[in-house]
Parts: C-alpha cells; structure tokens; sequence
C-alpha cells in the first residue's frame, strides 16, 4: 500500500491517500484472514513534552500543523481499532529514510524529501544556521527494509509498535564536517543572519532553497517530540542488526544523486 508523504498538500488528499488506503488494507485483511504490517512514520510523534515510545499512540502531541503527521496518526488509530477486534497487526514507525547503504541511491524525485532539501539548501547557500539543540539523524532505506522484515516475525509479546530509525543522531556542525569531507564547505551564521540570507536569495532562486523556505517563514519555537526506541534497538540486537554511523563514505554518492536529481551538477 502507497503512501502520500509529501509534508505540504491539502487534508483531504491526505485523508483519502493515508486514511482511506489504510481502512481499505485492513479490511482486506481481515477478509482474507492475513497478518498486517503497517509502515508509519516518527513524525506521528509531533510537539510534546512527554516521552513518545513504542507503547505510545496519542499522548497529547501537536500534529495539527503538519497534514502528512495528522494523517498518519488517523492511519495508526485505525489500525489499533482493528487489532482490538482480533487483526494481528504491527505499526512500523520509520524516521528519516535516506539513500540505499551501499550505494546512496535514493528516491525518484528528491524534491520530494525535506531533509534532501535542506541538505541542498545548505549547500547552494554555502552556510547552515549556528544554533544548538538541532539533531539529525538518516536511516538508509535498504537497512531500514531489513530490520522491518527481521522484526516481522516478532511474538506479540514483543509488541506491536516498533520504532525504525538510526539512532546514531548528529548536530548541524558534525553535519558541517561531514560534507566538508565531501568537499561542500558551510559556514556557520547566527540564525538570523541565515534567515535574512534566505529571504533576499530566495527571490533569485527558490527552487534550490525550498528546503528551509519554510522553516525560516514559520520560525517555529516548538519543541519537537524526543521519540525513544530502546525496545526496538533491543529486538534489533538479539537479531544481530545495529545502525551505522553515518560517515562521508555514505554521504558522498547520496549527496551526488540528490543534488543531480535537483539539478545540480559536480
């Protein structure tokens, strides 16, 4: 079953991609009987000061500014309807999937991935914001496919939620190190000065700043969700699986086929 992941669009289309496919999967599978696995996303997580983990679902989060998070909460809410009338049934929530592991190939149409955006942005300006408290994390696509399929076979007493991102996590200046080290150096500005530099350059070219258009037109202040995964990371070792720490070996050729598919070139 598809997803509509793009983080800008309309709620209805959300409700009828997201919400209306996932009632019609699970009505399938209660017809025929079968298991169910459902591929959701950490941004379900959204703005709260609570801790969000595999045994969370709605725990007061702010999901209301961001359609494809709402959406994927609604999606959710079904499916744990349907496992409380007897559907056998496990909630996949991925984080910030990225290129394939060995080799960086990535998504048909970049322009479609925030973090891609931002990354391109970072670049074409030549300079990121300074400020602190910013982590990042990248799950590479086909790692994240692995351990999905390993857990599959997991008891119910392992549970049904499980939490599927790189746990490696790095700030803005490590980010800056790493693609100094693939050769796309950043300086780093105070946060208003990058806010004004976006604005004035954004007028000449949009389409290679869209990445941080909108974090510097919203200039939100709320605090993200920290989602923890310790039950996941768990059930990961016992199956002899981790993730990587993300280095300039893997950054290089997923950078190359973003920024050629965003119309640059190197």
């Amino acid at each position: 079953c598809a997803a509509w992941t793009d983080h800008v669009g309309h709620r209805e289309d959300y409700e009828r991609i997201n919400v209306g496919s996932a009632q019609n999967v699970i009505d399938l599978a209660v017809s025929l009987g079968s298991k169910l696995a459902h591929v959701s996303t950490v941004s379900v997580s959204g703005s709260s000061a609570e801790t969000f983990d595999e045994s969370s679902y709605y725990i007061g989060q702010n999901v209301s500014e961001n359609e494809y998070a709402r959406s994927k909460v609604l999606a959710e809410g079904l499916v744990l309807d349907a496992v409380r009338g007897g559907l056998d049934a496990r909630i996949f929530r991925v984080g910030n999937l990225a290129g394939r592991w060995k080799d960086g190939f990535f998504q048909k149409d970049v322009r479609k991935n925030a973090f891609a955006m931002r990354l391109t942005a970072f670049i074409s300006l030549g300079q990121y914001p300074a400020q602190e408290g910013i982590s990042c994390e990248m799950t590479p696509v086909d790692l994240c496919a692995k351990a999905l399929v390993r857990l599959l076979g997991s008891t119910v007493e392992s549970g049904r939620i499980f939490h599927l991102w790189n746990n490696n996590e790095f700030d803005l200046v490590q980010m800056a190190a790493l693609l100094e080290e693939c050769g796309y150096g950043l300086e780093a500005v105070p946060p208003e000065k990058f806010a004004q530099n976006v604005v004035v350059r954004a007028q000449d070219d949009f389409a290679q700043l869209f990445g941080v258009v909108r974090d510097v037109a919203e200039n939100n202040q709320t605090p993200v969700t920290q989602p923890k995964a310790h039950r996941t990371l768990a059930l990961l070792a016992k199956n002899d699986l981790s993730w990587p720490e993300i280095d300039a070996n893997y950054l290089a050729p997923y950078l190359s086929y973003v920024l050629q598919g965003n119309g640059e070139k190197r």
